[in-house]
């Protein structure tokens, strides 16, 4: 009978863990920062225009019209040929925020992580511990896809030239279409470092900084528009939903212990939280030029990442999504 009892409570207590881990579960999947999910690269590669004499470089030294980019190419292969390099490989892409550099001199994104899934009591308020990564040194783990490119431009003019991308609205593809919402979450981020004359030696190439006035910088979002899914999600946590116009998506410039992601939201019935949360400055556009580029060689910084605080990330409770990345410069001719 004891026994019997025993067992009868065991059963409840079993019956209450798996409805409250499911509860967890469900509005875990829903945070915008998610640690499940699997996108995954099927193809990075870059190309530059050498019929007007660009030519592109991983270390400043091998010079070619494309690169491919894998863990091997931006990490293991560079060990001796660029050994301060700072690139970060990601086997995965996990969802993580910035808003580009925090200071134009920095050269680098501020890329922020989200460290805790900490759920409130409260539906409406998802909770997130935002820390900042560590650039200062390379990484074969990142959460998102960081590394250094070399153009070189050898028209030989006195005057800076207009450098474009190539096929810009083609940036990102994938193979199969029902797949084709990953790409209103992810990003693809690119700073301008500096440039210095062809004869310069190795380490003035490698080690160039930002100048006085400082770097430029640009974010393109391949697709502004929400799934009706995303709309859906939105409209039920009581954030306003206008399908004419982009949403405006808040990246995280600081780190946070426990706060409102709805704090970091466009249209969510919270105050913005400018402490945490900043604007993301950008374009869905990218027919102009996207830097100037000088005669001798150039310095850039690639950024590939899921934008943790895009509503679209929502859907991303994925059984496995790969993508294309394909970029290729040219310059004005």
């Amino acid at each position: 009978m004891m026994m019997e009892f025993f067992k009868e409570i065991k059963f409840d207590l079993i019956l209450f863990l798996l409805f409250i881990t499911g509860i967890v579960f469900i509005y875990a999947s829903y945070a915008w920062f998610q640690s499940s999910l699997d996108v995954k690269f099927d193809s990075i590669k870059i190309k530059a225009a050498t019929d007007n004499n660009l030519s592109i470089s991983l270390d400043g030294i091998d010079w070619g019209n494309s690169i491919s980019i894998s863990k091997e190419n931006i990490i293991d292969n560079l060990n001796n040929s660029y050994p301060n390099h700072t690139n970060r490989w990601a086997g995965q892409l996990t969802t993580v925020s910035t808003v580009g550099m925090l200071e134009s001199n920095e050269g680098k994104f501020s890329v922020f992580s989200n460290k805790s899934s900490f759920v409130r009591n409260d539906k409406n308020k998802f909770a997130i511990t935002s820390v900042l990564n560590d650039e200062s040194k390379s990484s074969t783990r990142s959460e998102y896809l960081a590394f250094d490119i070399f153009l070189k431009n050898g028209s030989n003019s006195p005057y800076s030239e207009n450098l474009f991308i190539k096929n810009w609205d083609s940036i990102f593809s994938v193979k199969d279409m029902d797949n084709a919402f990953i790409l209103r979450g992810v990003r693809f981020g690119m700073t301008y470092i500096n440039s210095t004359s062809s004869s310069s030696n190795i380490i003035t190439v490698q080690n160039m900084i930002c100048p006085q006035n400082g770097c430029k910088q640009f974010i393109f979002e391949p697709d502004s528009t929400h799934t009706q899914n995303t709309i859906d999600f939105l409209k039920l946590n009581n954030v306003d939903v206008d399908v004419n116009r982009k949403m405006i998506t808040y990246g995280i410039i600081n780190e946070a212990n426990r706060v409102n992601v709805w704090t970091g939201m466009d249209g969510s019935p919270f105050d913005i939280d400018y402490s945490i949360f900043s604007l993301q400055s950008t374009t869905t556009d990218l027919s102009q030029p996207i830097f100037q580029i000088p005669s001798g060689i150039s310095k850039y910084r690639i950024y590939i990442w899921l934008e943790g605080q895009d509503a679209d990330i929502i859907k991303f409770s994925s059984p496995g999504y790969k993508f294309n990345f394909n970029l290729s410069f040219e310059k004005e001719r």
